[in-house]
C-alpha cells in the first residue's frame, strides 16, 4: 500500500481532493500533516477521499506550521467531523517526545485507529514494552531517514510502512531531464514493510515560502521498465534561466516542454490518463491567474454579475479554493468591515463600474459557498512575526534630510526584488510606441536627433535619475509628452515618436494593489506580508507621479531616484507610472539607446487648465 506525505498546504489539499477518486480506487492512503490555520481546504479534502472510498490519515500533532504548538483544533475537527473509519489519526513521533506523552496521545484519539509515525523519537523499545504484544491492528510508519533497521525491529509483527524521500532539492536550473527518485515501491516488502511511502515531488523540507524562480520546473515521477522498474522523475525546466522576472511566462515555457515530452515518452500512462493530467493542469493555470496569458479561452458569454457581453468566463466553483485562502488572510471583527470592501481595497477586486456591493457579495457568496460570510465583517489578519520591507517615510526622510549614500534604515532588498517580480509587465502589456514633447525656440522645429534625452553633464534631476545620469522619459500620447513639459498657452511643441522593442522589461508602478494578484501565493502568510508590503511600493509610485517644484527637485527626487537605481540594478529597463497633469501614462527608460526616435511634429498649446485648491 503506497502512502504519500502530505504537508497541508492549499495545493497539496487541492490535489488530493482532485485526485481522490483515484486514490480510493488505487488502494493508496495519504498522511496529511495540516501546517496552515484555516481548516476548510482540509475538511473539503477528507469529504473528498470518504466520497472517493479512500483512507487517510491526518496527523493531530504536526510538527510545523500554525498547529506546531497546539494539534487541538486538528483533534477536534475529526471528532466533530469525522468519525468514520476511513479517516484515522496520525501521532507524530517527534523528538524529544516522551513514551508517556506519545501513549497519552494513542489513548485520547483511539477512537481515530491511530498510527503512529516515527520522526526523530528516541524511546522505541519503552513504546514497543507499553504496548504489548505485536499486532496487526497496531499501525508504524517509519520515516526512513530518522529511524534504522534496529529502531524498527521493535515494532515487528505490527503493520509497519517504510517513508523514504527521494526527492533531491536543487535549484531548478540545476535539474537534469531525467534523474532516480526511489525504488521502494519495488523492495518494501523485501525491508519486512507492509507498505511505502514518500514525500512526493516537494520532499521532505517545509518551507514557509520561497523568493522569485530564475527557472520554473514541473516534475513528473514515473515508472521506468528500462531501468528495472525504477521509479523516476522528469524535471521540465523554463529555457529562461537568468532573471527573476516573469514567473508566468516560465511557467508556460516548462509547461510546453512536458507537453511535447510526454506526447513521445514510453514510459509514461495511457494516452486518457495523460489528458487527465493536462486537464489538472490547465485547472490550475486557470486558478493561478495565468491562463489568461497562456490558454486559450473556450468559453465565453455574458457575465450574470457585471454585465458584461461576450467576455471569458469561469465557474464561480473554480475559484473557491483560492478566495478561501485569501479569506484566512482576515479575521472576523464586530468593529470590522465587509470582505467585498476589503477586497477591493487591498486588492483590486469587484472593481467593475457595475460591480456594486449587492452583485459583489452575490459572486463571493457563490465562490466561497457560504452566504453567511459575505455578511459578516473582518479586519485584516496581524502582521506579528511576519517580517516586512521596511518604513518608507522613515527611508524617504532619512534620504533628504540625513544620509544620502548609505542609509541606516533597513531595507529587506531581496524581499524587495521578490516585489518587483509581481510588478512585471508581460510584453504585450507594454505599448511599443511612445512620445516625447520639448517646448520650441524660435520657429525652426528640433531635428529628430534632438529629441533624446540631454547630454550627460547638463542632464539635471529627474523623477527617476539623478543628475549627470539621464534617462528618456516618454508619454503614452502626444496630450501627455506635451503636458509633462508644463507649457503656457500659445507656447510652440515639438512632439517626437519613439518606438521601443517588445522585450522591454518593465514594472508597473500605476496601481501596486490591482497588479499584485494575491491568487499568485501560495499561503496566508505571504498574502499578510504581501498586503503589509505594498503601501511600500505605492508609495513609490506616488513619488514618482507627484508633483514637485524645480527649485527643489535635488531634493525630492532623491528617494525615487535611490529606488529605480535599485530597479534598474535588478535587470529592468525602466518603469511605468501615472502622469500627474494628463490621463495618460509615463515611461521612465534608464537606457535611452533602447528606444529608436522616429517623426517630429508640431503642436501648438492652444489651452493650459490650472485647478485651484482654497
Amino acid at each position: 500500500m503506497y502512502h504519500p506525505y502530505f504537508r497541508g498546504k492549499q495545493y497539496e489539499l487541492i490535489s488530493i481532493r482532485e485526485m481522490a477518486p483515484v486514490i480510493g480506487a488505487a488502494g493508496f492512503q495519504p498522511i496529511i500533516e495540516p501546517v496552515r490555520e484555516t481548516l476548510s481546504g482540509l475538511h473539503k479534502a477528507l469529504e473528498a477521499v470518504i466520497d472517493g472510498l479512500g483512507n487517510a490519515v491526518v496527523i493531530v500533532n504536526p510538527h510545523f506550521g500554525d498547529y506546531s504548538d497546539d494539534g487541538g483544533p486538528l483533534t477536534q475537527l475529526l471528532k466533530d467531523e469525522f468519525r468514520h473509519p476511513k479517516i484515522s489519526a496520525g501521532i507524530l513521533l517527534k523528538e524529544g517526545m516522551s513514551t508517556n506523552e506519545a501513549l497519552e496521545c494513542y489513548e485520547f484519539h483511539r477512537d481515530h485507529s491511530p498510527v503512529f509515525i516515527h520522526a526523530g523519537f528516541a524511546e522505541a523499545k519503552s513504546l514497543a514494552q507499553k504496548l504489548g504484544k505485536p499486532s496487526r491492528e497496531q499501525r508504524h510508519v517509519f520515516d526512513g531517514a530518522r529511524c534504522g533497521k534496529l529502531y524498527q525491529k521493535h515494532f515487528a509483527g505490527t503493520h509497519r510502512v517504510l517513508l523514504r524521500d527521494g526527492f533531491e532539492r536543487k535549484r531548478n536550473a540545476d535539474y537534469q531531464l531525467i534523474e532516480s527518485f526511489s525504488d521502494l515501491h519495488a523492495t518494501y516488502k523485501d525491508e519486512g514493510m507492509d507498505g511505502f511511502g514518500d514525500f512526493l515531488i516537494v520532499g521532505d523540507d517545509f518551507t514557509e515560502g520561497g523568493g522569485p524562480a530564475y527557472a520554473v520546473a514541473i516534475h513528473l515521477t514515473f515508472i521506468n521498465a528500462d531501468q528495472d522498474d525504477t521509479m523516476q522523475v522528469y524535471h521540465f525546466v523554463s529555457e529562461t534561466r537568468d532573471t527573476p522576472l516573469d514567473p508566468a511566462g516560465k511557467f508556460a515555457e516548462a509547461l510546453k516542454i512536458m507537453v511535447e515530452t510526454l506526447d513521445t515518452s514510453r514510459h509514461l500512462p495511457t494516452t486518457s490518463d495523460r489528458s487527465n493530467s493536462y486537464e489538472m493542469l490547465r485547472w490550475m493555470l486557470w486558478g493561478s491567474g495565468l491562463a489568461e496569458r497562456h490558454l486559450s479561452v473556450s468559453l465565453r458569454g455574458d457575465c450574470p454579475y457585471c454585465v458584461s457581453r461576450n467576455v471569458a468566463l469561469l465557474p464561480p466553483v473554480q475559484l473557491t479554493d483560492y478566495f478561501q485562502l485569501l479569506v484566512s488572510a482576515y479575521r472576523p471583527d464586530p468593529e470590522g468591515r465587509l470582505l467585498v470592501h476589503w477586497f477591493r481595497d487591498d486588492w483590486g477586486l469587484f472593481e467593475h463600474e457595475r460591480m456594486d456591493d449587492p452583485r459583489a457579495k452575490d459572486l463571493l457568496a457563490e465562490i466561497l459557498d457560504d452566504g453567511d460570510i459575505v455578511r459578516q465583517t473582518y479586519r485584516p489578519a496581524a502582521a506579528d512575526g511576519i517580517d516586512v520591507l521596511g518604513d518608507w517615510q522613515k527611508l524617504r526622510d532619512e534620504l533628504m534630510y540625513q544620509n544620502r549614500f548609505f542609509p541606516e534604515v533597513e531595507i529587506d532588498f531581496d524581499r524587495l526584488g521578490e516585489l518587483l517580480s509581481h510588478l512585471n509587465m508581460s510584453p504585450d502589456e507594454v505599448p511599443t510606441v511612445w512620445h516625447r514633447a520639448r517646448i520650441q525656440i524660435g520657429d525652426t522645429p528640433f531635428a529628430a536627433a534632438d529629441m533624446g534625452p540631454p547630454p550627460k553633464r547638463t542632464a539635471s534631476h529627474g523623477r527617476a535619475n539623478p543628475a549627470g545620469i539621464p534617462y528618456l522619459y516618454l508619454g503614452s500620447t502626444p496630450t501627455t509628452a506635451v503636458s509633462e513639459i508644463r507649457p503656457h498657452t500659445g507656447e510652440a511643441a515639438c512632439v517626437a515618436e519613439f518606438t521601443v522593442p517588445s522585450d522591454l522589461k518593465v514594472i508597473d508602478l500605476r496601481r501596486p494593489r490591482k497588479t499584485v494578484s494575491p491568487f499568485l501565493l501560495p499561503d496566508t502568510t505571504d498574502i499578510i506580508r504581501m498586503r503589509g508590503d505594498l503601501p511600500f511600493l505605492e508609495r513609490l509610485g506616488e513619488e514618482l507621479t507627484r508633483p514637485v517644484l524645480p527649485h527643489a527637485a535635488a531634493i525630492d527626487y532623491t528617494p525615487s531616484q535611490y529606488l529605480c537605481e535599485f530597479i534598474k540594478k535588478r535587470g529592468y529597463d525602466g518603469l511605468v507610472y501615472r502622469s500627474s497633469v494628463s490621463d495618460g501614462i509615463n515611461l521612465a527608460l534608464f537606457n535611452p539607446s533602447r528606444a529608436q526616435v522616429g517623426n517630429v511634429i508640431q503642436a501648438r498649446v492652444t489651452r493650459v487648465s490650472v485647478d485651484v485648491a482654497l
